[in-house]
């Protein structure tokens, strides 16, 4: 089904190269791997493939508003799925209020309430999670793993100057030692908190007021430069590195591999090798397709979109360098990278 609606959002803007097309999407190494794994992460991925596809074809033919509504209630799901999508409704909403604009060309009641939609729609869709927290906790949460995922994973990352793939374990139990500490502070913790349901979301904000204190002692610098590093590892790691994994193969390993190559050349690092320079090269051929659909007036909002899609879905995993969390944006690098591939192609039979 992702695949489908991922031919259905090529459709919308090249009519060629569909066996092309499909072969790209459908091996995709992220998109394969993370199908192999029982986590919502795909179907996530599904909800953000199909309410893309709705959203760019009202963008682009701009005749059906039912095309936006049933996006936006997509998107509520996705938004429910992973707490990654936490920022995407807010997102969504900046860029209808502007795109709207830029067609009528004057403020008033029906435009910002059409804009206000993508937050109306995620809220009520997740209502009746709010409710549930807030009746065991008293509290307004959509979930209870924020200050956990905070604490344990994005510090010990942003403590590394090049961020990480992966939770350095020695930081990660430091920082869960000092949470730990924070609510045996506490007297009589479990009895104020007599359920599980609210001891969990109790926990998770004592482990968010410990990570952000521990990142307001933090250098500065540091935290830019992790992250920086990280949204680069995010962007330029090839994903074939779970598989070999699973044939005890280790990045670290491969990095030593390529340090040493003349002495430690094996199939596995040759391989891995091949596959990150054509990642490499693909993230340019994205680019140019970013470029090339800037290049159409016509196509202007829709690059806007796209790029305000990724910014929303990669802002939230600051300082992690994981391919994992690269995954809620492959749709829309696989859709740049056929709207480029299809320009050389083009620019090939013209000469």
């Amino acid at each position: 089904l992702t695949s489908a609606f991922l031919m259905k959002i090529k459709s919308l803007f090249i009519k060629e190269l569909f066996w092309l097309s499909l072969i790209i999407i459908i091996f995709n190494l992220n998109l394969l791997w993370i199908s192999t794994i029982i986590l919502p992460d795909i179907l996530f991925v599904f909800f953000l493939s199909s309410g893309l596809f709705f959203l760019l074809k009202f963008i682009k033919k701009f005749k059906n508003y039912k095309d936006l509504y049933l996006s936006l209630i997509i998107f509520g799901f996705a938004y429910i799925t992973k707490p990654i999508a936490q920022f995407l409704p807010f997102f969504l909403s900046f860029y209808l209020l502007f795109f709207l604009y830029s067609i009528k060309r004057s403020f008033n009641f029906k435009l910002i309430y059409i804009s206000l939609l993508p937050i109306v729609f995620s809220f009520l869709i997740a209502s009746p999670l709010y409710l549930f927290n807030y009746k065991n906790s008293g509290k307004f949460k959509l979930t209870y793993h924020e200050g956990g995922h905070l604490l344990t994973v994005v510090y010990p990352c942003l403590v590394n100057k090049t961020g990480c793939g992966v939770a350095d374990p020695i930081e990660k139990r430091k920082a869960l030692n000092l949470g730990q500490e924070r609510i045996n502070e506490i007297k009589d913790f479990n009895i104020i908190y007599n359920n599980k349901k609210s001891r969990q979301i109790a926990e998770a904000e004592i482990y968010k007021e410990v990570f952000y204190e521990l990142i307001r002692d933090m250098n500065k610098l540091q935290i830019i430069q992790s992250s920086f590093f990280a949204y680069s590892k995010l962007m330029l790691h090839t994903s074939l590195i779970s598989v070999f994994e699973d044939h005890k193969k280790s990045y670290s390993e491969f990095k030593f591999n390529l340090k040493n190559f003349k002495n430690n050349i094996n199939f596995y690092t040759f391989f891995w090798i091949i596959f990150q320079l054509a990642l490499i090269c693909l993230r340019l051929l994205q680019l140019y397709g970013l470029f090339l659909l800037f290049k159409i007036k016509e196509n202007k909002w829709i690059s806007y979109l796209l790029i305000l899609i990724m910014i929303a879905l990669i802002f939230p995993t600051v300082g992690i360098g994981n391919f994992r969390y690269r995954l809620p944006i492959e749709p829309i690098l696989i859709f740049l990278s056929i709207i480029g591939i299809e320009n050389l192609i083009k620019e090939k039979k013209s000469t």
